[in-house]
């Protein structure tokens, strides 16, 4: 036997003892190894692991260090490279494993075929390489891979997430598309959640369309469990919408209040749901139990006016002969420009001024001039079809504005004028304000350093703001708890105004007051998180919450009791 055989044939023998926890035998194994070649790649990083695993750190940390410093095969020394960093996160040395990440990569070679395991630890090396913003080094180890694997599904959602990331959208359908042809076209929610947003930012609004029918069609419909409890049957039309998607349940409840209130009112509603946009959608209805009342959250009137489909949605509502909340006829009123136009008159409210263009109706230097000779830098950007702060962009100069006209998305867009409504923290805020029926409730107050305000409060760097800052959790919890005293009287006065101007039954407004007292309006509309998904630690106001919830309680209880009597 030779040598490279012998060697190779003992660290199998090792790994078999190591994945069944007799360490020391495996201890053993690499040992001898390392006297027939003391600088094995291999056995140095299992001895590592070894050390690790009795926490001996000073040790797993010389032993990885001669692990990563030995020549090696690539596989191994990638695979001794993602431990080592992963050890050097854990011990909280980041400067050290950020030096380590920047080394450059070996391709893997195209003779060896990773087996899954491989495949996992290059792709979980190139997210961190993603991680810290080395695009280009994540992209080319995966790419030198793909070859090797050239179905395997997993890699190639991998490989075309990271075109999308540095901006290549073309390239990252392409890889995206083969990886949802390597699963058989069968639901992976994720995928096809990407899949659709490339389609979006590319602009190809029936391939985008084409996506949701397909999950549409694979459940169109869905029936929540029934409670004996339960007083009343709701049904609410719904969009196919790709936010945190898991199952066809989450698929049909997954985002905004109805979602949040088919849980939390589980006891007093039945909820049904059905995909009222598409026909396949509303032929499959008739297997839902006859409802007392509709819930519409088929809300965005861009997407309603633009998908040619309004009236087929609309008569869709009014067939089950029971009250439509949020009617679509109503949704179309509450675009961004027309929720602005319908308050403008407001004395009380400051509405910024909002203008409509389209990409392809002039050449760009032209559409520039146009802009500029509507509104001063800085301004907002939006994409009108997009929410929860996407498709969002606050425009500071010249460049910038042509760098925005070049991305890739909808060729209509949305020109806001930029209002600094900044008090004395010197932070920005959003406060969140719900409708319900005649009941209007503050139900959160967020603040930030940075003019794109994010509510929800989920992700980590939220979650360490308000931890830094406690300070600001005692005042959103006094803004929510007597509004009057903390924003002023005429805040509360101007939001049962605007409730009157809009034509809807339930939806939010995004708001601040400026320095004069006046609400500055953000947006309305009925597509919001009008409930807490905050992580706990830093939850918006229970108090506030328990309010919604009532009110919730008691219009639905109004509605279909009428409906019953």
């Amino acid at each position: 036997m030779n040598k490279t055989k012998e060697i190779l044939e003992q660290l199998n023998n090792g790994k078999i003892f190591h994945n069944t926890g007799q360490i020391d035998a495996a201890e053993s194994i690499y040992r001898e190894v390392l006297l027939i070649d003391k600088d094995n790649a291999e056995a140095l990083g299992l001895l590592a692991i070894i050390a690790l695993q009795r926490k001996d750190i000073p040790l797993a940390k010389r032993m990885w260090k001669r692990a990563i410093e030995a020549q090696s095969t690539p596989w191994v020394y990638l695979s001794n490279l993602l431990s080592y960093f992963q050890f050097l996160v854990a011990q909280g040395a980041e400067k050290e494993a950020r030096k380590l990440i920047q080394k450059t990569l070996p391709d893997w070679p195209a003779v060896r075929v990773p087996d899954s395991g491989e495949r996992d630890m290059l792709i979980s090396l190139a997210n961190i390489l993603v991680k810290h913003k080395n695009l280009d080094a994540a992209l080319r180890l995966l790419k030198s891979v793909a070859s090797a694997l050239p179905k395997d599904a997993i890699l190639l959602h991998a490989l075309g997430k990271i075109h999308y990331r540095k901006g290549d959208i073309s390239s990252a359908r392409k890889s995206l598309s083969e990886a949802d042809a390597a699963l058989h076209h069968q639901p992976n929610f994720q995928l096809l959640d990407d899949l659709h947003q490339c389609a979006i930012e590319d602009g190809d609004k029936e391939g985008a369309r084409a996506i949701k029918s397909r999950l549409a069609a694979k459940q169109p419909i869905y029936i929540s469990s029934a409670k004996s409890s339960q007083r009343a049957q709701i049904l609410v039309l719904n969009a196919v919408n790709f936010a945190d998607i898991k199952s066809f349940q989450h698929l049909h409840f997954n985002t905004n209040y109805p979602s949040q209130i088919a849980r939390i009112l589980a006891n007093d509603f039945n909820f049904s749901s059905v995909f009222a946009e598409f026909p396949v959608g509303r032929t499959a209805s008739k297997d839902l139990p006859k409802p007392d009342l509709i819930i519409n959250n088929l809300t965005n009137g861009e997407l309603l006016l633009s998908d040619g489909n309004l009236e087929e949605i609309s008569e869709f509502a009014d067939s089950f002969g029971v009250p439509v909340v949020n009617h679509p006829q109503n949704a179309i009123l509450t675009t961004r420009e027309k929720s602005a136009e319908l308050i403008s008159n407001l004395p009380a409210v400051l509405v910024p001024k909002i203008c409509r263009f389209s990409r392809t109706d002039m050449a760009i230097d032209n559409l520039v001039d146009a802009i500029e000779s509507e509104f001063e830098y800085p301004f907002i950007w939006r994409d009108p079809f997009l929410h929860q702060g996407r498709g969002l962009l606050k425009i500071d100069n010249r460049g910038a504005l042509k760098d925005a006209l070049h991305l890739p998305g909808h060729a209509d867009f949305l020109i806001t004028e930029f209002i600094d409504s900044r008090g004395a923290t010197g932070y920005y805020r959003k406060l969140r304000a719900a409708f319900v029926g005649n009941e209007v409730v503050i139900v959160r107050v967020d603040h930030s350093p940075s003019w794109l305000v994010h509510g929800m409060r989920k992700d980590d760097e939220r979650i360490a703001f308000y931890l830094n800052n406690p300070i600001f959790l005692e005042i959103d919890n006094k803004i929510c708890l007597n509004p009057d005293k903390e924003l002023g009287p005429y805040v509360m006065q101007a939001l049962l105004q605007i409730r009157d101007c809009i034509p809807l039954e339930i939806f939010g407004i995004d708001f601040d007051v400026a320095p004069d007292g006046r609400l500055v309006f953000y947006e309305a509309n009925a597509t919001m998180n009008l409930l807490s998904t905050a992580r706990p630690e830093v939850d918006y106001p229970k108090h506030a919450q328990k309010r919604l919830i009532s009110a919730f309680q008691d219009f639905l209880s109004q509605l279909t009791r009428t409906r019953k009597e």
